[in-house]
C-alpha cells in the first residue's frame, strides 16, 4: 500500500472517530433538579435494572426525557416494575412515599391501590394497550392518612429499537382541588335549585334586556301564569304601567353593583295590581334576579279596621274619607269596600276594633237617648 493510501486510510479513520456518537453506556443522567441528581447519585446495582452504564437505550432515553419535562410523569420499567419520577411529579407523593418510591418495585409502593392500577400496568407491559382515565378516585397512603385523590392520567407503553415492550410510561395530573371545588359548586347548584323550586317567595330571573328565562312555583302562583307563560314574558310586561320608566334606571342602578329593595307593583294575569317588595341584583353571570314578596295583605293589614269604620259610617249615612294611602292596593281596598272618596288610609291613627266597637255603640246609645228626649 502507497504511503498515499496509507495516509488518506488514517484520515478516514480520524474522521469516523469525531463523528461517532457516544455510546449510552458512556453517557449519564442530565439536567439539574432535585429527582436528577437523586436519580444519578442512586444506587441502581441494588435493583433489577443495574447501574446506569449499563442501562438499555430505551431506558436512558426515557428517563432523561421524563427527567427534563415540567410535567408530572413517572416510570415503570422491567417486570419487576422498578419505578423513575420527575420533580413534578414529586410533590403528589408526599413525605410518606417520597424518595423512598425511586427505584422501589410497583406492588411494593403501592400496595394500597395495587388492585386498581395494577391490572391497567399489565395491560400495558402485555399488549401494549394504553389506557386514560379522567377525575379517577385512587386513594393513597400520603402524609400519613389515606387520602381520597383524584387523578387525571394515562398509561403508555415504552418499547425498545425491537418494539418489545420494556415500561410503562405515566403522565399524570392530580386534580383534586379542582375536582372537589366542581363537586361543591355541582352541590351549591343542586341546593340552589332545590331552594329556588321550594322558595315561598317568588323568584326571577332575567337576562339584561329583563326577559324572563326562570320562575319559581311561587312565582307562577302569584301572578297566575304558567312557568311556559312567564318566559315569554318580560319584567316590563309584569311590572304595571306606571312603574315602567324607573325599570330600566334601578337595572342601570344593580349594574353598579348591590342589592336593591324597593316596593314595586306587579300586574297579575287576570289584571289583578299586586304591591310586592322586590329584593333585586345582578348576578356574577350578568343574569337580573328578583325576590317577590307579596306585601298586599300586609298593605292592608288593617282590613277588619277599615271594614268596621266604614260600617259605621254608612250606618249614619255619612261619606267616608281617607288620608294618607300609600299604595295603590289600599286605594283598590278601599274603593272596594265602598269609600266615597280616597284621598288616604281611614283616620290619622290606628283603633282597635274594639275601640271602634265602644265608640260606635257609645254613639248610637247617645244619639238614640237624644231622639227619645226630643220624642
Amino acid at each position: 500500500m502507497t504511503v498515499k493510501a496509507l495516509n488518506k486510510l488514517d484520515r478516514l479513520e480520524k474522521n469516523l472517530e469525531r463523528a461517532a456518537p457516544p455510546t449510552f453506556s458512556q453517557n449519564s443522567i442530565f439536567g439539574t433538579g432535585e429527582m436528577a441528581e437523586r436519580t444519578r447519585a442512586f444506587d441502581w446495582s441494588q435493583t433489577s435494572v443495574g447501574p446506569i452504564d449499563q442501562w438499555p437505550e430505551a431506558l436512558l432515553i426515557t428517563v432523561n426525557t421524563m427527567l427534563a419535562t415540567r410535567h408530572p410523569m413517572f416510570l415503570w420499567w422491567g417486570k419487576n416494575l422498578v419505578q423513575f419520577y420527575n420533580d413534578a411529579y414529586r410533590p403528589s407523593l408526599g413525605a410518606d412515599k417520597h424518595p423512598r418510591a425511586l427505584g422501589q418495585n410497583g406492588i411494593e409502593c403501592w400496595p394500597e391501590i395495587w388492585p386498581i392500577i395494577g391490572p391497567q400496568i399489565e395491560a400495558v407491559m402485555t399488549s401494549g394497550q394504553a389506557t386514560w382515565h379522567e377525575d379517577q378516585l385512587v386513594p393513597i397512603f400520603r402524609n400519613g392518612n389515606l387520602e381520597d385523590v383524584y387523578w387525571t392520567y394515562g398509561y403508555s407503553p415504552v418499547r425498545d429499537a425491537g418494539g418489545k415492550i420494556c415500561g410503562t410510561l405515566v403522565v399524570s395530573t392530580e386534580t383534586t382541588d379542582r375536582f372537589l371545588a366542581q363537586q361543591r359548586q355541582l352541590t351549591s347548584q343542586e341546593q340552589y335549585k332545590a331552594l329556588f323550586k321550594l322558595a315561598s317567595d317568588a323568584i326571577f330571573v332575567a337576562n339584561l334586556d329583563g326577559r324572563v328565562t326562570e320562575a319559581n312555583h311561587a312565582a307562577c302562583k302569584l301572578l297566575g301564569y304558567t312557568r311556559a307563560e312567564l318566559l315569554q314574558l318580560s319584567y316590563a310586561d309584569i311590572v304595571a304601567p306606571s312603574e315602567r320608566p324607573r325599570l330600566w334606571s334601578a337595572r342601570d342602578t344593580l349594574l353598579n353593583g348591590g342589592v336593591s329593595v324597593e316596593e314595586w307593583h306587579l300586574v297579575a294575569k287576570s289584571g289583578s295590581s299586586l304591591a310586592t317588595e322586590i329584593s333585586a341584583a345582578i348576578l356574577p353571570d350578568g343574569r337580573w334576579q328578583a325576590f317577590v314578596r307579596d306585601i298586599t295583605s300586609k298593605n292592608s293589614g288593617n282590613a277588619p279596621l277599615v271594614d268596621a269604620i266604614i260600617a259605621m259610617a254608612k250606618s249614619l249615612g255619612l261619606a267616608t274619607v281617607a288620608e294618607g294611602v300609600e299604595t295603590e292596593a289600599q286605594w283598590q281596598y278601599l274603593k272596594t269596600r265602598d269609600a266615597n272618596q280616597v284621598q288616604g288610609f281611614l283616620f290619622c291613627r290606628p283603633l282597635a276594633i274594639v275601640d271602634l266597637q265602644r265608640w260606635h255603640a257609645d254613639w248610637l246609645h247617645s244619639h238614640q237617648s237624644d231622639a227619645a228626649s226630643v220624642a
